[in-house]
């Protein structure tokens, strides 16, 4: 919306003008960008097929990563040779039940 207000001093007219271009163009760049941001939405946590578990150090450490799978593709127990800090070395990690 542009508002023209007459008065006998052309600088304010001209920044009114530069104002409400400014304005517009922001608008504009707002509801282009939403559009362009907007996604495909997650399945709610409660629709999701995935298990969380933990990744357990065989090293006897206690120490674990969590991870996620899809039982329905992936049904064997997971085994990952991964780092482990408290040991300071690589180790094999199983999977385990997250206690709940």
């Amino acid at each position: 919306m542009l508002i023209l207000i007459t008065n006998n001093n052309s600088q304010n007219l001209t920044k009114l003008l530069v104002v409400n271009y400014f304005v517009l163009n922001l608008n504009y760049l707002k509801i282009s960008l939403g559009v362009f941001m907007a996604g495909k939405p997650k399945a709610s946590k409660s629709k999701r097929s995935s298990i969380l578990f933990k990744m357990v150090s065989t090293a006897g450490t206690g120490f674990f990563y969590l991870a996620r799978r899809n039982p329905k593709q992936k049904q064997e127990k997971m085994l990952f040779n991964k780092y482990d800090p408290v040991a300071r070395k690589h180790v094999e990690f199983k999977e385990q039940k997250l206690s709940s």
